[in-house]
């Protein structure tokens, strides 16, 4: 359950949920790469695509979930745990932080450092609550994502 209503693959079936995640990813690279509502050059498209491929596969969400899969019954260590964070929804979530400062050709370094380091405490914030709720929610209670706790400035 995710927001108190059922998942794809149990509304339907795991082959049709893998099946909707790939044809989303696929369009959002097409977006990436043809949609003339982007406004920059070639550079920064190609910029924007490996952003996105890097946070989609084995070094982002892929790879994040493969570590919570090999570690179902085990006890991880604290930065074990962040690390999968980081890596799994969290890459995602970093991803679309980066790709908005990509859209402002040369946008000040600094700022998009600052702007990634706050986008990594946001994914892993929501991917430990994520997780917290997993095993604490009763599959009733309807989840909202609007209360997450963020870092203050200090912490970014």
């Amino acid at each position: 359950m995710r927001r108190g209503k059922p998942t794809c693959h149990i509304a339907f079936d795991e082959a049709t949920a893998i099946l909707a995640g790939d044809g989303l990813q696929a369009f959002a690279f097409e977006l990436l790469a043809h949609d003339k509502s982007i406004e920059v050059s070639a550079q920064y498209r190609l910029q924007m695509i490996t952003a996105l491929a890097k946070a989609s596969g084995s070094l982002g969400m892929v790879g994040g979930q493969a570590i919570d899969l090999e570690s179902v019954g085990k006890m991880l260590t604290l930065p074990e745990l962040e690390n999968m964070h980081i890596h799994k929804t969290g890459a995602l979530i970093r991803a679309s932080v980066i790709l908005a400062t990509f859209a402002k050709e040369n946008a000040d370094e600094e700022a998009i450092k600052r702007l990634d380091n706050y986008a990594k405490c946001i994914g892993l914030s929501f991917q430990v609550k994520d997780d917290i709720l997993d095993e604490e929610s009763d599959t009733a209670t309807s989840v909202s994502y609007t209360h997450l706790t963020l870092p203050t400035n200090r912490e970014v």
